[in-house]
């Protein structure tokens, strides 16, 4: 029993909080995937003779961070990270599946379909499950995710 509470005081020697470190590494990892975006969308435009603009990287940056905290959210909400990974693949192939005929403004293959404009509604979905994961995390902390 000491050798297991000993592990874990050497383990735990951060002063920061399970919290803390979570939305500092999403923070990153999201600023570091649109910047990649940003430079693949780039070097396309800059070498092939296709008509984009870097507004699609912004639009695919949208539709990934939509996939990722819907992810997380029910990573939080069932304690489960394979649920986690199991929602957002369900919902991509349920896109597939119905070509937006239920979700409407929200469809993932909008772009695949001519109109990049309708990529803008991701932000509110965005903006309410990272205000669902932040009560989870902070109010409720059993539903910490393990990742």
């Amino acid at each position: 029993d000491d050798l297991i509470h000993q592990c874990k005081e050497l383990t735990a020697t951060k002063k920061w909080g399970f919290m803390f470190v979570l939305w500092t590494r999403l923070l990153i990892q999201s600023l570091l995937l649109f910047i990649g975006l940003c430079t693949v969308y780039g070097c396309f435009i800059g070498f092939s003779n296709v008509n984009l603009t870097l507004s699609y990287a912004f639009y695919t940056w949208l539709t990934g961070m939509y996939l990722g905290l819907l992810g997380l959210t029910a990573a939080h909400f069932f304690a489960d990270n394979k649920m986690g990974y199991l929602f957002p693949f369900v919902l991509y192939l349920f896109e597939y599946i119905t070509h937006g005929r239920y979700t409407g403004p929200l469809y993932l293959y909008s772009m695949m379909a001519g109109s990049s404009n309708d990529k803008w509604y991701l932000l509110i979905p965005i903006a309410v499950l990272i205000g669902f994961n932040a009560v989870i995390g902070w109010k409720y902390p059993r539903y910490k995710y393990n990742g």
